[in-house]
């Protein structure tokens, strides 16, 4: 621009494409403001579809042939960008309910919860993010990247009642999807898609191995109620597979089994001397089968013993010992 902040004179040269009838070219000239005189008609009345614009100096005046050149580029570097943006993947956004984390005992699905959690963040098929929920904050909440802090009580009444508030608006994204890696009280936008993981059925096949309290609590829940509502259900044997078809007639391809797997710390050989020191503080034998799992009737520890002896008569599992590790169930 000049100091007046005048360019020149620049013919703009308008090339329309019309529906039916060619091409149509309109010369303008504009002045000194910039804007260009209006021609007679409309540009509607001819059926425009693509408007070329090019513009020509009038005059030959070596700075506006350099602003032109830099605004074309600048156009192609947007219009580049802008493309770029368009093309590059967007990854589903993942909600996942992560209230089994804040299990203070720990236990099977909280750890089930903590290595998938994991294993999902460090996959690039989503962006993942872990909502929870406790009436207290807590000092230390690894793994939760949501915390609402609502009585549970309150919130898990209307869950129930009222099927509110959807758990997805309780995030801070609009997620794509959402995994409950265990049945509990829970209700989601209608179009959600949900994935639901069934573990067992336990609590109806053998009611007597749990307490009043936990039969109460798994009706309230409805894990059927929350089967029939995923789009997908994952258990984790073909027992349990079988069992949610036959006792919830949910149909069987919308259930995939995925076997629970071994976290890869498992295939690290310790140092001989930490070997040895653990050996002598629990009292080990060389060689074990070893048991996790809480001490509770329902994991069905005496049918454990009774294979264990039938073992033992045999040569290869001569003096191999049986160890059980896990908290009191009950």
């Amino acid at each position: 621009p000049g100091t007046n902040g005048c360019v020149g004179s620049l013919k703009v040269e308008l090339t329309l494409r019309c529906a039916g009838i060619g091409q149509a070219r309109q010369s303008m000239l504009t002045g000194r403001s910039g804007l260009p005189s209006s021609s007679s008609g409309s540009f509607a009345s001819v059926g425009l579809v693509t408007p070329t614009v090019r513009l020509v100096p009038q005059v030959p005046w070596p700075k506006a042939t350099k602003i032109i050149q830099n605004l074309r580029e600048r156009i192609g570097h947007l219009l580049s960008f802008t493309m770029s943006q368009e093309s590059k993947p967007v990854k589903p956004r993942l909600l996942i309910d992560g209230r089994a984390l804040l299990d203070p005992a720990g236990g099977g699905v909280f750890e089930y919860t903590r290595r998938l959690t994991s294993a999902l963040r460090a996959s690039s098929r989503f962006q993942t993010e872990v909502w929870a929920n406790a009436a207290w904050t807590p000092d230390t909440a690894p793994g939760i990247d949501t915390m609402t802090c609502i009585p549970n009580k309150i919130l898990n009444a209307s869950l129930r009642a009222f099927d509110a508030p959807h758990i997805d608006r309780l995030s801070r994204s609009r997620p794509d999807l959402c995994w409950m890696p265990n049945p509990h009280f829970a209700s989601y936008s209608p179009a959600l898609p949900l994935a639901l993981t069934i573990h067992d059925l336990t609590f109806e096949t053998y009611p007597e191995f749990f307490s009043l309290k936990q039969r109460l609590w798994h009706r309230a829940v409805r894990p059927r109620r929350l089967a029939e509502r995923a789009a997908a259900v994952l258990a984790v044997s073909e027992t349990t597979k079988r069992d949610i078809v036959e006792r919830w007639k949910i149909q069987p391809e919308r259930i995939t089994v995925t076997h629970e797997g071994v976290a890869s710390d498992f295939f690290d050989q310790p140092p001989s001397l930490i070997l040895r020191d653990a050996r002598s503080r629990h009292g080990l034998p060389e060689r074990f089968i070893l048991h996790v799992g809480a001490l509770e009737a329902r994991k069905n520890h005496l049918g454990l013993l009774e294979a264990f002896h039938q073992l033992r008569p045999q040569a290869r599992f001569s003096g191999l010992g049986l160890v059980l590790a896990g908290p009191p169930g009950w």
